[in-house]
């Protein structure tokens, strides 16, 4: 979710796919180009996974660390306009809490914004 606010905030139109996990789970460039060319529409796609990876307990908080591995392709030519893995930590008052703050830093700051930062 943080990083559709945060491409939608900057003007970027954003529409969903249905692309087989698999193909996601493998970040399969071609699967998810067939997927995206199958629907139309479309000059770019950006696709990843994202999981938290850690979640530990510190004083009364919890901190927990996710990762997410990104790319965003030009459908015509299938080229590669951003790759980036990056990781974020989250703190929550619970350990839920602490997953989602955790997913949402990934999305709207540890990618989000380097994505828009970095596309051509």
């Amino acid at each position: 979710a943080g990083l559709i606010e945060t491409l939608v905030k900057e003007k970027f139109s954003v529409k969903a796919v249905a692309v087989d996990a698999a193909a996601l789970s493998g970040m399969d460039d071609g699967a998810v180009l067939a997927a995206v060319k199958a629907a139309g529409g479309f000059d770019r796609v950006a696709f990843g996974v994202a999981r938290v990876e850690e979640v530990r307990k510190d004083g009364t908080n919890f901190v927990a660390t996710g990762k997410a591995t990104v790319k965003v392709l030009d459908v015509a030519t299938g080229g590669v306009l951003y790759s980036a893995e990056r990781t974020a930590m989250g703190l929550g008052a619970d350990e839920a809490s602490a997953r989602r703050a955790a997913l949402r830093e990934l999305g709207a700051n540890a990618v989000g914004k380097d994505m828009l930062s970095n596309l051509p």
